[in-house]
């Protein structure tokens, strides 16, 4: 081998050596970052409810004017109808209206019978004259004709028949008391606050039974 020839050889031998040490193991490449996705949770609004109106204080309850035509003078309605059957009484019903400027007394009949309503001085049973103490200042007597309150047996065709005092304690009715029922004759006296006007009305109900109502002012 010539001189020439070994100094090349020994060239490339260090050339191969330095790029060895320059290019070292294979080394992996780093991992892509990770995006992460989160899903957004849109958050529940609550929306006010809004007023549909605005809030008014309750007007003040009035308590209104007897009407011009009640009054304290008697009144009366004669019997058109037929006998027999005779009218019969069977259910009293009062209540108070105080909006309205009144307390009521309501008598269902089945059969419509004449009437009289008029102030007394005194309570008394029919047949016996016996006097009623009813509670209350003034008396107002209804007089039912042809009536009864009784069936052919002789039994009351009310529930709870007043026959004493009752007692309710409204502005201008104070009590009542079924008088009489004697010889075709129905009687109901009221006790009342005061002596004042009052209206006498009637109708048909849709079941048959005749309705006799006495609507009195309170004071």
């Amino acid at each position: 081998m010539t001189r020439a020839m070994i100094t090349v050889l020994s060239v490339l031998s260090v050339a191969s050596l330095a790029l060895a040490g320059c290019v070292g193991p294979q080394q992996a490449a780093p991992p892509a970052p990770t995006t992460t996705t989160s899903a957004t949770v849109p958050t529940a609004t609550t929306t006010p409810a809004t007023p549909t109106s605005a809030t008014r204080p309750p007007a003040p309850t009035r308590v209104p004017t007897p009407p011009a035509q009640w009054s304290t003078r008697e009144v009366s309605a004669p019997f058109t109808g037929q006998v027999p059957p005779t009218p019969t009484l069977v259910a009293i019903r009062v209540g108070a209206h105080p909006a309205n400027g009144f307390d009521r007394v309501a008598l269902d009949f089945r059969g419509m019978p004449g009437y009289r309503v008029r102030y007394e001085n005194t309570v008394t049973r029919d047949g016996s004259g016996q006097r009623v103490r009813l509670p209350g200042n003034a008396y107002l007597q209804l007089v039912f004709n042809p009536a009864q309150a009784h069936n052919e047996q002789g039994e009351s065709t009310l529930t709870s028949p007043p026959v004493n005092p009752v007692r309710v304690g409204y502005d201008e009715l104070v009590s009542y008391v079924l008088n009489g029922d004697y010889e075709g004759y129905v009687s109901l006296a009221l006790g009342l606050a005061e002596r004042n006007g009052f209206v006498v009305r009637q109708f048909q109900r849709g079941n048959g039974l005749h309705t006799v109502y006495v609507d009195i002012a309170r004071g």
